[in-house]
């Protein structure tokens, strides 16, 4: 290994836990576990930084922003710039819902984003934050109004 390079267990193991054995029918010994650790190569292959992601149940987030689009609208720069602003905390960006308004003349989208943090609980008021500069952004840099 390189200076400043970090380690990943890849092959787990450890001493099985004498009650398991004693489940098991087996008494009076000791053994060890072993595994391949699939996870960890995920993490390997898809770059994630905390075997965490991969199990935590904490529930993202989700805010809606809904706009009507004008011409030039390209939904892949809705995307990228809702990613740019939330980072990592932006784990999925969702169109879920579009019409045409013949009143209007014109077509809605609304957008589900979902966010999450792998380290930390997230709050409501560190999201409402993003959230919001992400509304600001979306108006300010992409042909579109909010509604």
């Amino acid at each position: 290994m390189q200076d400043g390079e970090e380690r990943l267990e890849v092959l787990g193991c450890g001493v099985i836990h004498p009650e398991v054995l004693a489940a098991a029918g087996i008494h009076g010994r000791s053994g060890w576990a072993l595994g391949v650790g699939l996870d960890r190569l995920a993490m390997l292959l898809y770059r994630i930084p905390d075997i965490r992601r991969l199990w935590s149940d904490e529930p993202p987030i989700t805010k809606d922003i809904s706009l009507w689009v004008g011409p030039g609208y390209e939904r892949a720069d809705m995307i990228a710039l809702v990613r740019r602003i939330g980072g990592d905390l932006v784990q999925r960006v969702d169109l879920i819902d579009e019409y045409e308004s013949p009143q209007e003349r014109r077509r809605s989208e609304t957008w589900r984003i979902a966010y999450r943090s792998w380290e930390r609980p997230l709050g409501d008021d560190e999201v409402n934050r993003v959230q919001e500069l992400v509304r600001r952004e979306v108006a300010a840099r992409l042909p579109v109004s909010l509604r």
